[in-house]
């Protein structure tokens, strides 16, 4: 076949792959130099749409593939590529025609900054043609251009932002009006932002948190930027400090505390909108709510630990039912200001802030259960399921895969306690078939079949280790000024003693017939922070009734080295014959503790006493 043959053919099979509703205008007999067609999208009443893009068309028996067939490699001109490059302000696509087996491969070309590059390096090597590599994937079917539109606007948008870089503003400036240049620093500031947001998704997408900060610290301080961009430059500061330090940690509450206070004063300094106004009000009441709710769990804890006792249990109470209180007033604000947020015209307010917030009221429903508050579950449940479901639906109407966990999430620690647990777990499952990330599916696959095995290996719901109660203390003291670290501060060191002997398996293991108790007699810092060790130590054993203490759990058992006989284990322990060890997978927690408390409480009155 000749080449006036190829090409017929090249056209035949060309507009053969093309959908029945797009226009193919040949221009191969116009002055368009290297345009064989351009193509018009039209609607369904076969109505033109103002769509327009330009073909290059090309022919060949049998097309070049390289890198294992996964690219189609095609000589152009170079003449004609330089032309395509510099002087189309049009969408030019290249297509290759494999007449042999009847297959269409495109490119885009005006957008391929690679190609331009080796363009050049081809023009200043003075060469005459130059090669293409069109991707394999890449093929024209009619049932089929959703990636080739993708492409065209991908190129149309470049063609436009090159656009801009080719205007003479300072003529355009100079023959301006007053108005029309003030009018032009605010499509400026339009420009900015949404380019300085494009730039701050990538970055915190890519975790290029501290190229991500430098541009924060740029951006807000700006008086010339928009105040929307500073608002949000703000609101990535505090998706950093959450990925990087934690939600649940100290130094993210810290962090988080002045970030919002920054755009607190930033909202009340300039006249932001009621979206706005609601967005970061609605993070403040979040930041205070989980901080209330988390105080007063750590209360509740406690007090199951200790409640049984009549001084410690009473004054642990009350404090207790003050905070649950507190709890309570900002739980109505705070689902007050959520409802407002779903009233907006733009949900992002309630897809950001809700799904954490739902998290942490689901631990206060946990609580609830326990207290028998019936009434109050009730309620904020049926919210909390009317919020995630809207979630949920927002979330695949979105397609946001991640939105979509956080909710999923949700939705599942909400149901977790029922007695349909399985039955939940399994709804939850189901919801992410539609999912088009398989990495994240399959391991939210793998994270709901292991939640599963733990149901079914213990149904209790309050089931902390000894070392998550410990860390509730330690962030408690902290948050009340308590530094335990700090060997000066006499009232810190005090509560160290309490934490370092809040454990104290250590000592239980050596014989069953141990116990130890922690005396009624709390201090005002034991008392202040919750923590029921942060006394004199009780140590008592069973068979024989010996009885010891101290104020430090190591030295009242193991005694002191230079000091002979010193140590309730020297003293009652060594050589004794109704020693009986625990068994080494034995563990200690605060349920045995309690236990012992109650199975024992005459005797604990009693020493408690003495």
């Amino acid at each position: 076949m000749n080449a006036k043959e190829i090409g017929r053919r090249a056209g035949r099979v060309f507009e053969f792959c093309l959908p029945d509703n797009w226009l193919f205008r040949s221009q191969e007999d116009q002055e368009d130099y290297g345009i064989d067609g351009e193509i018009e999208i039209t609607t369904s009443q076969d109505k033109a749409t103002g769509f327009i893009f330009k073909a290059q068309i090309k022919g060949q028996t049998a097309v070049s593939f390289i890198e294992g067939g996964k690219k189609v490699s095609f000589s152009l001109s170079l003449e004609r590529l330089q032309y395509y490059m510099s002087n189309v302000e049009i969408a030019v696509i290249l297509f290759v025609v494999d007449i042999t087996n009847q297959k269409v491969y495109w490119h885009s070309l005006q957008d391929d900054e690679k190609l331009r590059e080796r363009m050049q390096e081809a023009l200043v090597k003075e060469q005459d043609t130059i090669k293409v590599h069109l991707q394999a994937s890449h093929c024209l079917s009619r049932d089929n251009t959703n990636e080739l539109m993708q492409a065209i606007n991908i190129n149309l948008d470049w063609l436009r932002l090159n656009g801009l870089k080719k205007i003479n503003y300072s003529n355009i400036f100079k023959k301006s009006t007053d108005e029309k240049v003030q009018d032009w620093l605010e499509q400026a500031k339009v420009q900015s932002y949404y380019a300085y947001m494009e730039k701050f998704e990538r970055l915190y997408i890519n975790k290029e948190h501290g190229e991500l900060l430098q541009l924060i610290h740029q951006v807000f301080p700006s008086e010339t930027e928009k105040k929307e961009l500073r608002f949000y430059a703000c609101l990535y500061a505090e998706k950093i400090c959450e990925q990087d330090l934690g939600f649940n940690s100290e130094e993210y509450d810290e962090a988080s505390f002045e970030i919002f206070q920054k755009i607190l004063h930033l909202v009340r300094r300039n006249k932001f909108s009621k979206y706005y106004q609601i967005y970061i009000i609605l993070l403040w009441r979040r930041w205070i709510l989980r901080n209330k709710i988390m105080i007063d769990y750590h209360r509740f804890m406690t007090l199951k630990m200790v409640g049984d006792d009549p001084l410690v249990g009473w004054l642990v109470r009350s404090i207790q039912a003050q905070s649950s209180l507190k709890v309570s007033i900002d739980l109505v604000k705070t689902i007050r200001l959520v409802n407002n947020s779903i009233n907006q015209p733009d949900p992002n307010i309630f897809l950001d802030v809700f799904p954490k917030l739902g998290t942490f009221i689901v631990l206060l429903i946990h609580k609830w259960r326990d207290e028998k508050q019936n009434e109050a579950i009730e309620v904020v449940e049926n919210w909390l399921n009317f919020c995630t479901d809207l979630g949920l639906k927002l979330a695949l109407k979105l397609g946001q895969d991640e939105l979509l966990v956080q909710f999923i999430n949700v939705f599942i620690s909400i149901k977790v306690y029922s007695k349909d647990t399985v039955h939940y777990i399994d709804i939850a499952k189901n919801m992410l078939e539609d999912m088009q990330n398989k990495e994240l599916k399959l391991f939210m696959l793998e994270h709901f079949d292991q939640l599963e095995k733990n149901y079914l290996a213990d149904t209790k719901e309050y089931n902390l280790t000894p070392e998550e109660e410990l860390d509730f203390y330690k962030q408690h003291a902290k948050k009340l000024g308590f530094n335990y670290d700090d060997p000066d501060d006499r009232f810190g060191q005090i509560i160290r003693q309490g934490l370092e002997d809040y454990n104290p398996e250590r000592v239980l293991k050596d014989c069953e017939n141990l116990l130890v108790f922690n005396s009624s007699a709390l201090g005002v810092p034991a008392k202040m922070v919750g923590l029921p060790s942060a006394t004199m130590k009780i140590i008592h054993c069973l068979t024989f009734g010996h009885t010891g203490g101290g104020w430090g759990l190591d030295i009242a058992y193991q005694g002191v080295n230079a000091i002979p006989d010193s140590g309730f284990k020297n003293r009652h322990c060594v050589n004794c014959e109704k020693c009986k060890p625990r068994p080494d997978s034995w563990e200690w927690n605060s349920r045995w503790q309690a236990e012992m408390y109650r199975k024992n409480v005459e005797l604990y009155r009693k020493l408690d006493f003495l």
